[in-house]
């Protein structure tokens, strides 16, 4: 597991100043990004383009990595749809069917897995990401593997 605080601290960096951040005493309650109802550490919302983080005592640090991934996801274009960075073709070997079926939660699993805001940067399937930017019109003709 990459060392979060710093990437914590650097997400912040880039939310802090846009983000409502709520604390609570207990579970969050919310509907996650397929509809279904769910209690968790904490929660991130985008509404009309400005994250909202809803945080409970205790959120261990990977979960805090996690949903400021979605709240910078949601800053960088006002939707969180993995816009930060790029999808691979293939389903790397680690990713659950929960990080897998939305495009906002690989961005926020592929961040704490590994360890980067910009995961298609240090992850082994570069290469392989920017010919899908490629294919998907993200990145122009002479972008080079990172």
């Amino acid at each position: 597991m990459p060392a979060l605080a710093p990437l914590l601290l650097a997400l912040w960096a880039l939310i802090g100043g846009h983000v409502q951040l709520y604390r609570l005493d207990g579970p969050v309650h919310f509907s996650d990004l397929y509809g279904s109802p769910r209690a968790a550490e904490a929660a991130t919302g985008c509404l009309e383009g400005q994250p909202q983080v809803w945080v409970s005592t205790g959120a261990s640090l990977d979960t805090l990595v996690h949903e400021f991934a979605h709240a910078y996801d949601c800053l960088d274009d006002g939707v969180m749809n993995d816009s930060p960075s790029l999808r691979p073709r293939q389903r790397p070997d680690w990713v659950s069917d929960y990080c897998w079926q939305s495009d906002a939660e690989w961005y926020a699993c592929s961040v704490v897995y590994y360890g980067s805001v910009s995961p298609h940067l240090v992850a082994p399937w570069g290469p392989d990401a920017v010919a899908h930017a490629r294919d998907e019109g993200l990145a122009g003709g002479d972008a080079a593997a990172p």
